[in-house]
């Protein structure tokens, strides 16, 4: 309390001062929302920076955070601040331009691989118009598997409004694969030329025999200029959806009616949504706001997730027999042994359709025999044409030409034949186990090259947990906090003294790509202002001594911190073997 009153000069003096308050500044529990309370230090924002760069979102990151701290009063900062950093931190990725970020990103990556390949097109004002980029997999992948392909172009979720085109298609395994990726800013007919040109050049010429789009007859258009000899379907949903009116079904027709489409490879996919489920995939943490680098990085961790899931289905057929529930023989077993699991259980769907099936011979000449082939319930019949001296055979339901597997038809004729293996002609090798076994002994050597730059990850990892472990067991210690934070200033001397302090966070610079400038920004509705942090109103840093009863509860996590950020520094062998020897006999 202080008390004043007017001298005889006019002026105030205090006649009465208590230092001492006869109630609480603030309520205990409210103290760590003081700005004295509140930082975000240099360990926990490298953690920060690594969540978000995985793909996490700020309040999944600051949950994480709030629960290794055992609270959220414990973790150092609020949510808003939490928000605020990541948004800071983001912009200073791109502070050259977001356009002109996202192509030193793939100029990195054309630098690491030698069959990369990128095309950008800009408009009169030297803005981002359209880009289009695939990696070295992906034109392996496209020549064993770019048979069929789905192009959408219903995917706009960037803050820029534009298009993201997958160019998607299906392995061995029936699962999606990349074949490319576009962005594009508009729907235009030379825009798409532009994209399948560009795209047909990547891929050395070669051309898709199927390719299922939704119904855009700008889209068409440049199908027929780019791919003349391209089968080109249209997403019958698209059709149903009422897209299409009535007086262009006739000339839609052909592209999306399932009898005019037979006789062509198709891979049985009957509508682009196979592409729309890819656009789920990628944009499953996408937003109108997301920028054009933080896009891409979605994008490469939707591909490596998918090349992952190839891996383990890879490895699957390489070790595990399919359960029929019934000894295998014949060419059933031949099946087993060349067809992957997936495409082996649409082939004994159709083994088993044949067995019930009942047929009559119709017609014969020398080795050749003609038979009628009657479904099991008897709805439907097919001519069957079987040569035995040549193993040819051919159904007229056209399902081998449209599948690339024989259908029931042509296995019932070859059951009552006794062939006792699939003959070589009818095993298309896309769907084979060894379909791709050439292209992983390739990429198995060059990552066998590359990783080694990468190998002190998993020691990093490794000795995190340990210290993770370490510091758990010592939080309700004092003397051993101490005897650990000893031991972390003398760590981090040595390793000072090892010229090792090189940080291993650098953001790419001198591009010359720096003069790309952003598309057009879109203002979504209901966009307004966010709120500043305490980081930006804030005039100058606030120092002193936290003097709040959560501080203790919480130094023991911004010790876990420290370690991390002690890790993250290791640049030289000798040092990871002076942390490895000091503390990895504790456990």
């Amino acid at each position: 309390m202080m008390r004043t009153r007017r001298n005889k000069e006019g002026l105030f003096e205090v006649v009465r001062h208590e230092t001492e308050h006869n109630h609480p500044l603030t309520r205990t529990e409210w103290s760590h929302l003081h700005r004295s309370e509140r930082k975000i230090s240099d360990e926990k924002a490298i953690a920060i920076e690594d969540m978000t760069s995985s793909g996490m979102r700020e309040t999944e990151s600051f949950r994480y955070l709030a629960h290794n701290a055992g609270g959220e009063e414990n973790v150092g900062h609020t949510i808003r601040d939490h928000i605020n950093f990541v948004n800071r931190w983001k912009s200073k990725n791109i502070e050259g331009g977001d356009a002109a970020t996202l192509i030193d990103m793939i100029q990195d990556q054309d630098e690491e691989e030698s069959d990369f390949f990128y095309k950008v097109r800009m408009d009169d004002e030297g803005k981002l118009a359209h880009i289009f980029w695939r990696d070295s997999m992906m034109k392996e992948d496209y020549a064993i598997y770019g048979d069929v392909m789905v192009f959408d172009t219903t995917y706009m979720t960037n803050k820029y409004e534009l298009i993201c085109v997958p160019f998607v298609g299906v392995n061995n395994h029936w699962k999606n694969i990349m074949f490319g990726c576009a962005f594009i800013s508009d729907e235009k007919t030379e825009t798409f030329e532009w994209l399948f040109n560009v795209f047909k050049k990547s891929m050395q010429g070669k051309s898709p025999i199927t390719i299922f789009t939704d119904q855009d007859l700008a889209i068409a258009s440049a199908i027929e200029k780019v791919f003349p000899e391209t089968r080109h379907i249209v997403c019958s949903t698209n059709v149903y959806r009422g897209a299409v009116m009535k007086k262009n079904l006739k000339i839609v027709g052909q592209k999306w009616c399932t009898a005019l489409s037979k006789g062509f490879f198709s891979a049985r996919i009957r509508s682009s949504q196979r592409s729309e489920s890819t656009n789920h995939a990628i944009g499953f943490n996408a937003s109108l706001t997301t920028n054009l680098t933080e896009f891409y990085g979605i994008y490469k961790n939707t591909v490596k997730r998918w090349r992952r899931t190839e891996q383990q289905d890879e490895f699957n057929c390489s070790r595990a027999v399919p359960d029929t529930g019934f000894e295998m023989a014949g060419i059933m077993r031949h099946a087993s042994e060349v067809y992957t699991l997936t495409l082996f259980k649409e082939f004994q769907k159709e083994f088993m359709k044949g067995i019930s099936a009942s047929s009559k011979i119709v017609g014969d000449h020398d080795t050749t025999t003609i038979y009628m082939v009657t479904s099991p319930r008897g709805e439907s019949s097919n001519e069957v044409i079987f040569d035995s001296s040549m193993k040819l055979i051919t159904c007229d339901c056209l399902g081998f030409e449209e599948f690339g597997m024989l259908c029931y038809h042509s296995l019932r004729v070859l059951l009552i034949n006794s062939v006792q293996k699939i003959p070589d002609a009818y095993i298309k090798n896309r769907w084979t186990k060894t379909a791709k076994s050439e292209v992983w002994d390739k990429f198995g050597r060059v990552l066998s090259i590359t990783s080694q730059a990468g190998k002190s990850i998993p020691w990093r990892h490794n000795i995190t947990r340990k210290f993770y472990n370490l510091v758990l067991r010592s939080e309700d210690n004092e003397d051993v906090i101490k005897i650990i934070e000893e031991s972390l200033q003398r760590d981090s001397l040595a390793i000072d003294s090892l010229s090792c302090t090189e940080s291993v966070r650098m953001l790419s610079s001198g591009k010359s790509s720096s003069n790309i400038l952003d598309p057009a920004c879109s203002r979504t509705k209901g966009r307004g202002k966010r709120e500043k942090g305490h980081f930006e109103v804030s005039k100058k840093k606030r120092g002193g001594t936290s003097t709040s009863v959560q501080a203790n509860e919480f130094e023991h996590n911004d010790l876990f911190e420290m370690y991390l950020h002690l890790i993250t520094r290791k640049k030289m062998v000798d040092a990871s073997k002076l942390l490895v020897n000091q503390h990895c006999n504790i456990d």
